[in-house]
């Protein structure tokens, strides 16, 4: 049986289609970035930091369009929002009817302090994967 490749979206892009992938309100960070990079390489003479700079693009293309433009902005949002004011948003979701009608007796349960203290209970595990460690987000 062969196996079949998984093809990672924008795992081996440009330059010129991450620079098309990525959110219009992203071009002028992206090139100033690129140049930086660019320069670096020509002092340097090595890759690396132009090697970390195309990862760290090529994942923020994968998370752009993964579910659109639209839905990448609104993770922006919240994030922005919960580096601002240390609080999270809630993402918009529907209530699920199948608790509130069907269900008597469980509308109550489920409420948004009772998830706050279940998640507040649990604290992730910092990141180990090197790689991540040029990524906006960790820095």
């Amino acid at each position: 049986m062969a196996a079949t490749a998984v093809q990672i979206p924008y795992a081996d892009a440009s330059p010129a289609e991450l620079r098309e992938a990525i959110l219009p309100e992203d071009l002028e960070s992206f090139d100033e970035q690129f140049q930086a990079a660019l320069d670096a390489a020509a002092q340097t003479r090595r890759l690396d930091k132009l090697e970390a700079f195309l990862e760290q693009w090529r994942r923020i293309a994968r998370s752009a369009n993964h579910r659109g433009h639209n839905h990448w902005r609104q993770v922006l949002a919240r994030a922005d929002h919960t580096l601002r004011t240390g609080t999270c948003r809630p993402a918009r979701r529907r209530k699920s009817r199948w608790l509130t009608s069907s269900r008597p007796g469980w509308a109550g349960r489920c409420t948004a302090s009772s998830l706050t203290t279940r998640r507040a209970s649990r604290s992730p595990a910092p990141c180990q994967n090197p790689s991540h460690a040029s990524d906006l987000r960790f820095q």
